[in-house]
C-alpha cells in the first residue's frame, strides 16, 4: 500500500502551461507526436491472412473488430495504435498484414443515417442564458458542469470545471446576470464531487486533476480538496498527488467507520492507469490523508458512480473503462478494501467510443439501470452509425440487457430526469465533435443534434426534440431545478481546441443554462 502526501499548490500550477496542447483531456488514445503517414491502402487479397488467425490476434485484449466498424482509411493508424498496447501479442502475424487483412475488407466510407432530428415543435419552453464573463483568453475547454448545493440554502450553484484555463468556477443561474466566480486554480479539473470531507457543515468539493491535457504517461494527476473556509470561499489542498491522469474522483464511507473514503478512477494513458480506492486515515494532522488501496489495474477509467448494488450495506462503484476494454464494470466492496470486479456490459468492439454512464433507475422498478453514451470521435476523427444512448436495463442482481434507445453523433453525456414533469423519466443529452470533423460534416449536408432532450412517450421510448443543432461543442451536461421553481433545468459546457478552425464567434460560450419556464412555479403540468 502507498501512502499519498500532500504537495504545495505552487506544484501544481507548474502545469498551466501545457493546457493549450491540442488533445482530448480525458478519452483520446492517439499519439500527439505520431507523425507518420499512412502508406497506400491495401488491395484485396493483397497479404490475405485467415480470419481464424486474425481473431486469435485481435482477441487477446478485446472483442473481435469486424472490418466495417471503421473507414479503410482508419485500419492503418488504428492497429499501429492498438499494437503498442500493453499485452498486445502478435505471434508470427505481422502488422502490416493486419493492416492488408482490413483494409481489403472495410468500407471505403461509413454510411451515416441522419435519423430523427426532432424537428417536430418542443412541449417544453426554454430560456437559454450564458454568462456574462469568461475564464480568460482563448477557446474554453470545459470538461464538467453540474449543479450543486454548495452554499446551503437549498439552491442550486452551477459548477464548472474549464481545463483551458486551469479554473473551477461557481455561478448563481437563479441569480441574473449570470456570473462566475473562479473558486480554485487547479491545472487540468476533469471532475467535481460536492461532501463535507472535514465535517465542518459545510459543503466542499474534491476534483480530480488529469495533470496534462493531451494523453501521455505521466504522475503528474493529483486529487485537489476545495475547502469551502466560508460562504461561498474555498482553498485547495492536494489530497493525492503523483499518480497517473485522473479523470474522477468521488466520496464514499467503503469501510463505515464515520469518515470519507475515495474512489479514483486513473486513466492514465498505456502505460499509466488504474483504479483506485483511498482509505482515509485517523492520525492525519491538519487535512485528510489516505492510503492507496489497489482495484483494478487497468487502464481507461473514466468514472466512478457509487452506488449500493448487493444489498449488502456498504457502497460499492461503477466505473467505464475505455480504450480498447469498452466495457462497464462493478466494483463490489467486500470489506476491508477489497473489491470484486464484475463485468456488467462490454461493447460489440474496441471502436465503440464509450463516452459515459449514469446509474439511474430509468424503468421505474426500484432497481439501478445503467445510461450510457457512445459517440468519443478523439480515438479517430470518423463519426460512426453506431454512436448513441443506450439503456442498461437490470432485468435480474447484477444482470443487464442493452437496449438502444437513440442514435446520436459523437454523444457524450446523457442524464435522465422527468423534464415535462408527467411522471416518468425523460433523457437530455449532448454531442461533443471538434471542429475539424463538424467541417467535414457539414460538408456533406449531415445535420447534427447537438443538445436534444428525449421525451419519454411510453415504457422505453423516446421521442426526439432538439434544442440546438450544428453546435456540437459539448462534451459535458447536467440537469437539476437550479431556480427551485419545481421544473427541471439543464447547463451545458463547451470546449474548443486551440489552434484547429474556431467555430463563429457567437457559437464559443463557455457554458449555457437551459431555464425550464413551461409553467409557472407550483403550478402541477
Amino acid at each position: 500500500m502507498l501512502e499519498l502526501r500532500r504537495a504545495p499548490l505552487g506544484v501544481a500550477l507548474g502545469l498551466v502551461g501545457v493546457l493549450l496542447c491540442v488533445g482530448l483531456a480525458v478519452l483520446m488514445q492517439s499519439d500527439p507526436d505520431d507523425s507518420t503517414a499512412a502508406p497506400a491502402v491495401s488491395s484485396p487479397g493483397e497479404g490475405d491472412l485467415d480470419k481464424a488467425d486474425v481473431e486469435r490476434v485481435c482477441t487477446g485484449c478485446h472483442l473481435f473488430s469486424d472490418p466495417d466498424t471503421l473507414p479503410r482509411s482508419a485500419w492503418w493508424k488504428t492497429i499501429h495504435d492498438m499494437v503498442r498496447m500493453p499485452g498486445y501479442v502478435g505471434g508470427d502475424v505481422s502488422t502490416e498484414a493486419l493492416v492488408a487483412w482490413y483494409e481489403a475488407r472495410a468500407p471505403e466510407e461509413l454510411e451515416l443515417p441522419q435519423g430523427e432530428l426532432g424537428l417536430e415543435s418542443d412541449p417544453l419552453e426554454w430560456e437559454r442564458r450564458a454568462p456574462d464573463n469568461t475564464g480568460g483568453e482563448g477557446p474554453p475547454f470545459v470538461a464538467n458542469v453540474q449543479f450543486l448545493d454548495l452554499l446551503g440554502d437549498g439552491r442550486r450553484e452551477l459548477v464548472v470545471c474549464d481545463m483551458s484555463y486551469g479554473l473551477v468556477q461557481l455561478g448563481r443561474p437563479y441569480a441574473a446576470p449570470l456570473h462566475l466566480e473562479t473558486i480554485g486554480l487547479i491545472p487540468n479539473p476533469a471532475h467535481s464531487a460536492a461532501v463535507d470531507l472535514d465535517d465542518d457543515g459545510l459543503q466542499d468539493l474534491v476534483v480530480a486533476n488529469l495533470g496534462s491535457l493531451p494523453p501521455m504517461d505521466h504522475h503528474l494527476g493529483s486529487v485537489e480538496w476545495l475547502r469551502q473556509t466560508g460562504e461561498g470561499q474555498f482553498e485547495t489542498v492536494v489530497l493525492a498527488e503523483g499518480v497517473g491522469r485522473v479523470a474522477d474522483v468521488r466520496p464514499a464511507d467503503f469501510d463505515a467507520d464515520g469518515d470519507w473514503d475515495l474512489a479514483l478512477a486513473e486513466f492514465g494513458w498505456r502505460e499509466t492507469g488504474q483504479v483506485w480506492a483511498l482509505e482515509a486515515r485517523a492520525e492525519c494532522d491538519t487535512a485528510p490523508c489516505f492510503t492507496y488501496h489497489h482495484v483494478d489495474t487497468r487502464h481507461g477509467a473514466i468514472h466512478a458512480e457509487i452506488a449500493q448494488l448487493d444489498g449488502d450495506g456498504l457502497p460499492d462503484f461503477v466505473t467505464v473503462l475505455a480504450q480498447e476494454h469498452e466495457m462497464v464494470v462493478a466494483y463490489l466492496n467486500r470489506g476491508e478494501f477489497t473489491f470484486e470486479a464484475v463485468e456488467l456490459y462490454q461493447a460489440p468492439h474496441p471502436a465503440w467510443g464509450t463516452s459515459g454512464i449514469q446509474l439511474v433507475d430509468l424503468d421505474g422498478d426500484a432497481d439501478l439501470d445503467i445510461l450510457t453514451t457512445n459517440g468519443d470521435v478523439f480515438d479517430d476523427p470518423w463519426l460512426k452509425p453506431y454512436h448513441g444512448i443506450r439503456w442498461l436495463e437490470q432485468t435480474g442482481p447484477l444482470q443487464f440487457a442493452p437496449h438502444h434507445l437513440a442514435l446520436l453523433y459523437g454523444a457524450h453525456r446523457a442524464e435522465a430526469a422527468d423534464l415535462d414533469g408527467d411522471g416518468d423519466l425523460d433523457i437530455a443529452a449532448c454531442s461533443f465533435i471538434p471542429e475539424a470533423t463538424h467541417a467535414e460534416v457539414r460538408e456533406k449536408g449531415l445535420t447534427i443534434r447537438s443538445l436534444v432532450w428525449f421525451e419519454q412517450t411510453s415504457p422505453g421510448v423516446f421521442a426526439p426534440h432538439a434544442l440546438e443543432r450544428n453546435r456540437p461543442y459539448h462534451p459535458t451536461l447536467a440537469v437539476g431545478d437550479c431556480d427551485a421553481d419545481g421544473d427541471i433545468d439543464l447547463a451545458v459546457g463547451s470546449a474548443f481546441f486551440a489552434g484547429e478552425s474556431e467555430p463563429e464567434p457567437e457559437d464559443i460560450r463557455a457554458v449555457e443554462v437551459w431555464i425550464n419556464v413551461s409553467r409557472a412555479p407550483g403550478v402541477e403540468p
